[in-house]
């Protein structure tokens, strides 16, 4: 089944330009159009500074499975622009990952990936690059953003005081948690 879904799949350079186009071309009255600008901004800026600790660093030279992490995702959604380019940086370490990309409102790969029912994204599939079956399911956000999700579904704090904790959060953190819980998952 994945497969079908890979042959569909963009590079990182083609959905960079997807989000390009769409900031160049795209209709400025749509709800979602205001986050791509935002979100390219994000993406370059963690593309720079993201790097790996020297332990990660390690992890990463022990992998021996070659992996294709297949991202669901859209050029719109704020966790996609803070995670995707925190694993296009460590897929760049090791010729064991690769990285593709699906857009969830392009296809119908996400109904096999719901979040409690939900399209939440980004989604990231491990795939085995050989065989092409799925071997892990990451996401949408990292343990800790799921946390700080639950207490604002909780009514522990209002919309604007969790986008403000979450932005926060994934600032102190620089991928780190991202990081390894890839490298949890590459690791069994």
């Amino acid at each position: 089944m994945v497969e079908n879904y890979l042959n569909q799949s963009l590079t990182w350079e083609e959905y960079i330009a997807h989000i390009n186009d769409v900031i160049a071309n795209g209709d400025q009255s749509d709800d979602k159009y205001q986050y791509y600008d935002l979100n390219l901004k994000r993406i370059e800026r963690l593309l720079k500074k993201t790097t790996l600790s020297p332990e990660q660093e390690e992890r990463v030279k022990k992998l021996d499975k070659k992996v294709i992490l297949f991202a669901i995702t859209e050029g719109w959604c704020g966790d996609a622009a803070q995670i995707l380019p925190v694993v296009e940086v460590l897929a760049n370490q090791s010729p064991k990952l690769d990285t593709a990309f699906i857009l969830r409102d392009s296809s119908d790969y996400i109904e096999h990936h719901l979040t409690n029912g939900g399209k939440s994204i980004p989604i990231v599939v491990g795939v085995d690059a050989e065989t092409k079956e799925e071997i892990f399911v990451w996401g949408p956000r990292p343990e800790w953003a799921k946390t700080l999700l639950a207490e604002y579904k909780a009514g522990k704090m209002n919309h604007d005081e969790f986008v403000i904790e979450l932005q926060k959060s994934y600032n102190k953190d620089k991928g780190n948690a991202i990081i390894n819980e890839f490298l949890d998952l590459l690791e069994k």
